[in-house]
């Protein structure tokens, strides 16, 4: 099974990007499933209705969200009736919408959960570890986590109990790309898969702003830039059907284009 998933969409050139590129990438990929987190699709923080559409529109068969998936209050309007739409599955004191879900493909269902981890956040959660200890029964063989998170160091821990018993389990939420993908026994991790937003910016938010607020202490609000050079970043993954991941591949296009690095010298010369 081919799958691909995509880091957190953020603002406006986040959204543009998405659906600049994903067809794109489904055709040349041909994957049996999407996966995108859209938690910070609407101006950056949390998703309308109408942005839902958009991705849903891109592409995307699953949305996951984060720690803003109620920072736009309609959400709580719409989200029972989109069982495509994961807030964290751990979330306390809120019980609209879900966080898991199974997933019918040309190949057979797949169990996607959205997790939120505590540390650094300041939402209410439940022990992710054992929620998803208990929402581990049942699911098909393939199951795939977007690990919803702020520390590198949490998401390992995540990784380690839970590998073995996932297919994949791939960090979003801090928006910056890690170069730790690798699989085992048979699960797929990457600590921050990155994001999908304006390449010249701080995690998606206009540099100057940032700037203005933090360092200036000037009291102007973080706003995302409405157009510039786009990020699309994510993950491809290749899952066998016993639900073991054979293959991942991390990506990273800037301007529609496919960012190659060159490799390492063999000999530099003393």
């Amino acid at each position: 099974m081919r799958v691909l998933f995509l880091g957190d969409v953020v603002g406006p050139v986040g959204l543009q990007s998405l659906e600049s590129l994903l067809p794109a990438l489904k055709e040349r990929l041909s994957p049996h499933l999407v996966i995108v987190n859209g938690e910070n699709a609407s101006k950056g923080r949390g998703l309308t209705r109408a942005d839902y559409n958009r991705i849903k529109a891109a592409g995307a068969d699953v949305i996951t969200l984060g720690n803003h998936f109620l920072d736009k209050k309609q959400i709580s309007s719409f989200i029972d009736d989109c069982p495509d739409l994961l807030r964290p599955l751990n979330s306390a004191d809120y019980e609209k919408g879900r966080g898991l879900g199974v997933y019918q493909t040309a190949l057979g269902p797949v169990a996607v959960a959205s997790i939120l981890l505590p540390a650094f956040v300041n939402n209410k959660v439940n022990n992710p570890f054992e929620v998803f200890e208990k929402a581990l029964v049942d699911l098909p063989s393939i199951r795939i986590v977007d690990l919803h998170g702020e520390s590198t160091s949490e998401k390992q821990l995540f990784f380690h109990y839970f590998r073995g018993r996932c297919s994949a389990i791939l960090g979003t939420h801090t928006h910056v790309m890690t170069a730790d993908a690798e699989i085992k026994e048979g699960t797929a991790f990457m600590a921050d898969v990155g994001m999908c937003g304006a390449d010249d910016s701080i995690i998606g938010v206009d540099p100057q702003s940032v700037i203005n607020r933090l360092i200036k202490q000037d009291g102007t609000y973080f706003h995302c830039p409405e157009d510039g050079i786009g990020l699309v970043c994510g993950a491809y993954l290749e899952i066998e059907e016993d639900g073991k991941a054979s293959r991942i591949i991390p990506f990273r296009f800037r301007d529609n284009k496919e960012i190659a690095y060159e490799p390492l010298p063999n000999h530099i010369p003393a």
